[in-house]
């Protein structure tokens, strides 16, 4: 009918974005790759990401500038989230990948987490979302590669600990 090509089915929607992640992840710039293997060697050495890598994305920094400011999700909730994980998958040596622009967040997970058997690693980015606006053209580009790079990084992840809130 008219009806559904007008309105595409969440399936093909899914297929669509999945496809373009795909297509713009399947050769990454040269530049790009050299920092995700700067990035990911100075976080995980030679070796690699391992085998019990969960990745965390907290986003603090950007979420009380806004018109319309949001509550940022407690740390407690993402460690809890972890730990569920950890528990589910029966993880023997979880390493945590948290990504972040946020000093306070880092260090906040940094303190909760310590209670568990859990090493957390990161590559915090070079500035924080507020300070990215007043900087140079050049540092938001090193700031972007940054970004592009620890996403690269993070797909080396078999676990994921994410929310549109923050």
């Amino acid at each position: 009918s008219s009806t559904r090509r007008c309105h595409p089915s969440l399936t093909f929607q899914l297929q669509m974005r999945r496809a373009a992640t795909e297509f713009l992840f399947r050769q990454p710039p040269p530049h790009v790759r050299t920092k995700a293997c700067e990035i990911l060697t100075r976080v995980f050495g030679r070796g690699g990401a391992p085998n019990d890598l969960i990745l965390v994305q907290m986003r603090w920094d950007d979420k009380v500038d806004t018109d319309v400011p949001m509550e940022a999700i407690t740390i407690r909730r993402f460690v809890t989230a972890v730990a569920a994980l950890v528990r589910r998958h029966r993880l023997r040596e979880p390493v945590v990948y948290l990504e972040t622009q946020s000093p306070q967040a880092l260090r906040a997970f940094y303190r909760m987490a310590r209670r568990h058997a859990w090493e957390v690693r990161h590559a915090l980015s070079p500035m924080t979302h507020k300070a990215s606006w007043d900087a140079t053209a050049d540092a938001r580009a090193e700031n972007s590669l940054h970004a592009l790079a620890t996403l690269l990084v993070a797909v080396e992840a078999r676990y994921y600990v994410l929310s549109t809130g923050s």
